[in-house]
């Protein structure tokens, strides 16, 4: 199947989407990696001083969170462990305040972004990829769940991981 699929790519002469930014050139590319590298960083770095800034008390669910990163398990009551061992870490590096329970938050919100340029890089070209990271970094949705810190962060990080791990698998099979 793969085969056939190639060699119609190639009969036809449409381009792979991996091939669409073939004609982006090396330096644009770097050029567009490192604007982004400085977006994310500015907007992390705005982010965790606002987290500071931020006087509203733990949610109900955050409390429950950290309640259980206080004693890190392999599973909770309703939910699995991977929110509270983020919790765990983070409070472990700069204590037990609500920026600091909150702190993973935009933190994997900027990983999820790296994740979604690398899939449109690979896909188009850097410039896409770019725009794309930078559309999902500047969501409303986005931009509230960075303040608080909630089971769909990790969630969307894992997503956009495995869609770039998917982009690069379907390179293996075409």
């Amino acid at each position: 199947m793969a085969r056939t699929v190639k060699k119609t790519w190639m009969a036809i002469g449409t381009p792979r989407p991996g091939d669409l930014g073939s004609g982006d050139g090396h330096a644009q590319n770097e050029t567009n990696t490192r604007t982004l590298l400085a977006v994310l960083a500015a907007l992390l770095a705005f982010r965790l001083v606002a987290l500071t800034a931020n006087r509203t008390d733990l949610f109900f669910d955050e409390a429950q969170y950290w309640s259980w990163s206080l004693v890190p398990d392999f599973g909770y009551f309703s939910k699995p462990p991977l929110i509270a061992w983020i919790i765990s870490a983070t409070t472990a590096v700069c204590g037990h305040g609500e920026a600091c329970i909150r702190a993973g938050s935009p933190v994997l919100h900027t990983g999820t972004a790296w994740f979604v340029y690398l899939a449109g890089r690979h896909l188009y070209d850097s410039r896409t990829g770019f725009w794309a990271a930078v559309a999902f970094v500047t969501l409303p949705g986005v931009s509230f769940s960075s303040g608080i810190i909630s089971t769909d962060v990790p969630l969307l990080l894992c997503w956009a991981g495995a869609l770039y791990a998917f982009v690069r698998l379907m390179d293996d099979l075409v």
